[in-house]
């Protein structure tokens, strides 16, 4: 796994984490689709921060990194509620897998409490690199 944070003073503008399996996915299908396809996790650039090229760097860096690691390609899921989002991924060259949706799950961990699961209804979308 690797990751990239931009930052602008102390606040993290924007983090990128790509991992290499798809075993967070709770879809068999995909699973097997993107066994060894490293898979950008946890894209986010807070509202502030957005239409700054942050995000467009982070991805690119992500890329290069899958690329000097022998990789063909490379996906994310993109919440199917985040249509900005989207449209930035495929201005990039990301395409629909064509398979239909899928849920991402993660745990958080806030400060007051108990890890709490989350789960995101997220079309994947792929990139030959």
């Amino acid at each position: 796994m690797a990751g990239w944070c931009w930052w602008h003073g102390w606040t993290a503008a924007r983090s990128a984490r790509c991992s290499w399996s798809a075993r967070r996915l709770r879809s068999p299908r995909s699973a097997g689709i993107f066994r060894g396809c490293p898979r950008l996790d946890h894209l986010e650039v807070p509202g502030p921060f957005q239409g700054r090229g942050i995000g467009t760097a982070l991805i690119g860096a992500a890329e290069g990194t899958a690329r000097q690691l022998g990789h063909e390609r490379i996906a994310l899921g993109v919440g199917i509620d985040n249509p900005k989002a989207r449209r930035l991924y495929e201005r990039l060259g990301y395409a629909d897998w064509g398979h239909g949706t899928v849920v991402g799950s993660w745990v958080e961990y806030p400060d007051d409490g108990p890890p709490v699961t989350l789960s995101e209804v997220c079309d994947m979308l792929v990139k030959r690199l």
